[in-house]
């Protein structure tokens, strides 16, 4: 049975969270999870600034990454099930997103990449 986790949205499409980075991994929530991440601003993380590991649904939107050393979106491990990214901001991050894993789903509002080294790696 999937347990649905949203992280930042109150539902009125403004940013909600402020943290340094969000990390969902699956000891926490495991392979089965629905996960969905918006509407965050996400600054000066020291390594990736949203990262979901091993879920069977991520979707990711309307956020806000700036200035991670390493990714600013990263879907890793080698069980993720479908990676839904759109409406990010990703600024001025080493790589703007990665994804080691998954079915990985771009095709709904553009997703802005400035700056970096990298924009999308696969």
């Amino acid at each position: 049975q999937p347990i649905p986790v949203i992280i930042g949205d109150d539902g009125d499409d403004s940013e909600d969270f402020s943290p340094r980075n969000i990390v969902i991994d699956f000891p926490y929530f495991g392979f089965g999870s629905d996960v969905t991440i918006r509407n965050n601003r996400v600054e000066n993380a020291g390594q990736d600034g949203i990262e979901v590991r091993n879920i069977q649904t991520s979707k990711i939107s309307a956020n806000t990454v700036l200035n991670s050393t390493a990714n600013g979106i990263l879907a890793s491990g080698p069980f993720n099930g479908d990676v839904v990214l759109f409406g990010n901001t990703l600024t001025d991050n080493t790589v703007g997103a990665r994804f080691e894993s998954g079915l990985i789903d771009l095709t709904g509002e553009a997703n802005e990449i400035n700056g970096g080294t990298v924009g999308l790696q696969f």
